[in-house]
């Protein structure tokens, strides 16, 4: 990993990503394929990860030698076992709307993907701002699943969170509103119709729906649709944001 990289992670998590105004560089998705890498290609154990992350309290504070505590580092890897179709809906504590707190999504990385997508983007779907996904739903509903092993997820998600599940599951982002976008959004009320035909019209697949929040905004999508973004992040090195960025550039005033 290069310098430039590893710093963006250890900007990112724990203490060391917060201050007044500060904004972490990387998202907890970001720093968890970057861990993965730290494990895959340095061979590095999760203690020794910890301790040059500065993350986690060492178990025997009367020995400087004893292993850190592993569980923030098993926090970011578990979001690797969550459904990329909406694990990238995973903010930190202080991000808004459309965020969920990473670490309530991690705690769904025991379930079946298509549960865990069902859950998250149903939350999204209700466009409640106030409707955010905590750990005592997550444990709320593992506690249902137990209770009602034959009954479905669909089910589960109207009895417990008392929401209308999602008809289908989708691909959705999260990209950063900046100056020029935030704009357009304040200046056109028909906003959400105008990008989705924009995007529509550019990139092809199909795209389904937008939710705004204060700084940033999610953007549901097929495969086929969702293939640009992903070589962009993925393959190019770039970002969901600056791909769209890109993209809407000559297209909004």
């Amino acid at each position: 990993m290069d310098v430039q990289t590893y710093s963006k992670l250890l900007n990112s998590v724990g203490q060391q990503g917060l201050g007044p105004g500060r904004k972490r560089p990387l998202s907890p998705v970001q720093c968890a394929e970057y861990i993965r890498r730290l494990i895959d290609e340095e061979g590095e154990s999760l203690d020794k990860i910890a301790e040059r992350l500065n993350l986690g309290k060492q178990k025997d504070t009367s020995n400087m030698y004893k292993p850190r505590d592993t569980s923030q580092i098993t926090l970011f890897l578990n979001l690797l076992k969550v459904s990329p179709k909406s694990r990238e809906l995973a903010g930190w504590s202080t991000d808004e709307y459309p965020h969920i707190p990473f670490s309530t999504i991690s705690q769904l990385s025991t379930m079946a993907p298509e549960d865990q997508d069902l859950i998250i983007q149903s939350i999204l779907s209700s466009k409640d701002k106030r409707r955010i996904l905590g750990k005592e739903d997550v444990k709320r509903i593992k506690a249902w699943r137990n209770e009602n092993p034959d009954l479905s997820m669909r089910e589960c998600i109207e009895k417990v969170l008392k929401l209308k599940p999602v008809n289908a599951v989708t691909h959705i982002i999260v990209v950063e509103v900046h100056d020029r976008l935030r704009r357009f959004i304040e200046s056109n009320l028909d906003h959400r119709e105008k990008l989705l035909a924009m995007l529509r019209s550019g990139l092809g697949g199909e795209f389904y729906d937008i939710n705004v929040g204060k700084s940033v905004m999610a953007i549901s999508m097929d495969e086929d649709a969702y293939a640009p973004f992903y070589e962009h992040q993925y393959k190019k090195g770039s970002s969901y944001t600056k791909f769209l960025d890109w993209f809407l550039e000559s297209r909004i005033e």
